[in-house]
């Protein structure tokens, strides 16, 4: 199934929890990441997109340090989507890449 921004709700990631994604970072390089968290954000439906507000954290545990950018990732369930993804603090599990839906 491939979905778009616009489709995708907080239903379509909770299942993928602890699955790996592909980061395609540019044409020579990639890296895969996994889903850690995906969590409502709270707050009533936006009229804008019709779904409720999230957040989704992804983890690579390699420690990799990319810039906040728009990143092509994949999954077999989801397809490939262009999204924003902005790196956090790193801990002693990896690096955590922040996503959010509104």
């Amino acid at each position: 199934m491939t979905e778009t921004l616009l489709t995708l709700n907080i239903e379509h990631f909770r299942p993928l929890i602890g699955e790996t994604f592909d980061v395609q970072v540019n044409p020579q390089e990639a890296f895969e990441v996994v889903l850690a968290e995906a969590s409502l954000l709270g707050g009533d439906v936006l009229p804008t997109s019709g779904r409720q507000p999230f957040s989704l954290v992804f983890r690579d545990a390699s420690r990799r340090l990319v810039p906040q950018a728009i990143y092509q990732i994949s999954h077999a369930a989801l397809g490939t989507l262009d999204i924003f993804m902005v790196p956090l603090q790193p801990d002693q599990q990896g690096t955590r890449f922040e996503v959010i839906f509104t």
